[in-house]
């Protein structure tokens, strides 16, 4: 064998997967992220409910999404917003995210 069959192999790179359930608060929240101002987020998080902070470390670190995080002041504490950066819903929607999208929105109807 040579010196280079011999060096380990970098991982294959893992892919952000879309939620299987259709009706669940991943699902809406990937959806409204892929396609903003499309999805009403009303009632959402019902109260009493998994928190949005949940949801998204739940994308990010399940799913794999690469959430861009932004803490900011405001006037009466922090507010943070969660985004996917527009190279990404770019390439997931190439991989198969329309036809995802196609199925929520039939769900949803």
């Amino acid at each position: 064998m040579t010196e280079d069959q011999l060096k380990p192999r970098p991982p294959a790179p893992r892919l952000p997967r879309f939620p299987k359930g259709l009706g669940t608060c991943r699902a809406a929240v990937l959806a409204t992220l892929l396609s903003p101002g499309e999805f009403d987020t009303e009632g959402m998080f019902p109260p009493g409910a998994i928190g949005l902070q949940v949801v998204m470390r739940s994308l990010a670190r399940k799913y794999r999404w690469p959430m861009v995080r932004t803490d900011y002041a405001t006037g009466t504490g922090w507010a943070t917003t969660w985004e996917l950066a527009p190279e990404v819903v770019e390439a997931a929607l190439d991989a198969g995210g329309n036809a995802w999208l196609d199925a929520f929105r039939a769900a949803r109807a």
